[in-house]
């Protein structure tokens, strides 16, 4: 695992070096979870996605926030976490959090792209 400093950010960064450089000068780790390796490319670990997977990301997120406000609006509030341990209401919930619910592993952003296709045919895989 690249390990970074406790000052260094999370989540993911469009693969533009321009605005990594942007962000963190050395492109070490330091401020983003991004290093460039000594042949000045960026680490295959590093925290990075293209334009085009970013924008479908967001695009994912927004879908996925409306479809939530929608039956929310429409008073469907049924309990269904994938996690329990950080639920401020799971003392008072008692029932999801008992069982074991299949969760999708993501180690990376090919994983979340491959996860965002799936959900988006059903589960059919792409």
């Amino acid at each position: 695992d690249v390990k970074y400093s406790p000052l260094s950010t999370s989540g993911l960064f469009v693969d533009d070096v321009d605005v990594l450089k942007a962000m963190d000068k050395e492109l070490q780790g330091k401020f983003i979870p991004v290093k460039e390796t000594k042949k000045k490319t960026i680490d295959a670990r590093s925290h990075v996605v293209s334009e085009d997977d970013f924008n479908e990301i967001k695009r994912y997120i927004g879908k996925k926030l409306a479809e939530t406000a929608e039956e929310l609006y429409n008073g469907n509030i049924t309990v269904s976490p994938l996690n329990c341990d950080y639920c401020d209401y799971k003392s008072v919930c008692g029932s999801i959090c008992e069982s074991k619910r299949e969760t999708v592993k993501i180690k990376n952003a090919a994983d979340l792209m491959a996860a965002i296709k799936e959900d988006e045919t059903d589960g059919r895989k792409p």
